[in-house]
């Protein structure tokens, strides 16, 4: 280790090395189990800053047990009110002492030695962030390791921190803050996304861009090192007029990253993601209807909702040409408000 490192990045003795941030609400099921991921590390240089955003389960309960078993190692935060993981994760990075932080979701798991890695990486390789791979979790009880983005130990810094930018823009293996740890100094502008508001979708992305925005050096790791738990709801997410206004604002905030860091076609990709996203906010609304978990008057509001939204129409009319027949015509419909065809285009 090198000493002088070493001490460039422990800011006092008594701080903690990571400060790991999870975000609790109705999880009085897998809580403990997350918690108890992390204290098994072997690695003692830590904090956990558990912050129970609003729960009215027995959530609030198992953070004040673990935060007065572990007083040196586990705080608790409650919020008497719901406001969401971006608000929860951003109330945590204000409050944390750690040189690093991390993230763990109340539902998700550590592998063991993760932290004793992750710190041996940063000693080796001086570096501001740290992105490592995950292992999927599935309702069955089954296991798969996610196909590493990169191969081991990929380091990008100078020019080579354009292939990460360009994925984050892109694609979406990049999006998770789970997956990533980060000097703190990296997030001191993200209390800017608090204005926002309470998001049901995207936020992890806002957060990622943030970091990599500010990260001189990252590097990556192909073992899978978190376990990620995939729950029923995930296999079939269901989406709503907030999911289609929480993922408009990421788009638009991503596309900004995109122009700002110079990454090819990240227009382009905007346009589509922009459009796209509507007709498929209106089919997953279309298919609850008939599931009888929304009424219609659910579907015609986000059908109101994309009508009179520019942002739209100037993507659709950047577009249109290569986004398929069936898209073209339901976007027809919608700028000559033709709601009832496009209630029957939805068998509605």
């Amino acid at each position: 280790m090198d000493p002088i490192y070493a001490a460039h990045i422990q800011t006092s003795k008594n701080a903690p090395f990571f400060s790991i941030v999870i975000p609790v609400h109705q999880c009085e099921k897998t809580l403990a189990k997350s918690i108890e991921s992390v204290l098994q590390q072997d690695e003692e240089s830590y904090e956990i800053i558990l912050v129970d955003d609003g729960s009215t389960d027995r959530s609030g309960k198992i953070c004040d047990y673990y935060a007065n078993a572990f007083p040196s190692k586990i705080r608790a935060i409650h919020k008497k009110i719901n406001e969401g993981p971006l608000f929860a994760r951003l109330d945590a990075v204000e409050a944390a002492d750690g040189t690093y932080l991390m993230f763990l979701d109340a539902d998700d798991t550590y592998t063991e030695g993760l932290l004793r890695l992750i710190k041996k990486v940063i000693f080796e390789f001086r570096t501001d962030m740290v992105i490592f791979n995950h292992i999927r979790v599935f309702p069955d009880g089954g296991t798969r390791k996610y196909p590493p983005k990169y191969a081991d130990k990929t380091i990008f810094e100078g020019p080579g921190l354009k292939q990460l930018y360009a994925d984050a823009v892109i694609g979406a293996d990049l999006n998770a803050v789970w997956q990533k740890c980060v000097r703190r100094s990296l997030l001191q502008n993200a209390e800017d996304y608090r204005k926002y508001g309470n998001m049901v979708m995207g936020e992890d992305k806002l957060i990622s861009l943030e970091m990599l925005s500010n990260a001189k050096k990252a590097i990556y790791l192909s073992d899978g090192l978190y376990q990620y738990k995939i729950t029923e709801t995930g296999l079939s997410h269901a989406f709503s007029i907030r999911h289609y206004r929480d993922l408009s604002i990421v788009y638009r905030v991503t596309l900004q990253y995109g122009k700002r860091w110079g990454v090819a076609d990240c227009e382009k990709h905007y346009y589509e993601s922009k459009v796209m996203l509507g007709i498929k906010c209106l089919s997953s609304v279309a298919d609850q209807v008939h599931k009888n978990q929304k009424e219609k008057s659910d579907f015609k509001l986000l059908i109101q909702e994309i009508m009179k939204d520019p942002e739209f129409w100037q993507a659709y009319d950047k577009c249109r040409e290569y986004i398929g027949i069936k898209a073209n015509v339901v976007c027809w419909l919608l700028r000559h408000h033709k709601v009832k065809s496009v209630c029957i285009c939805f068998c509605i």
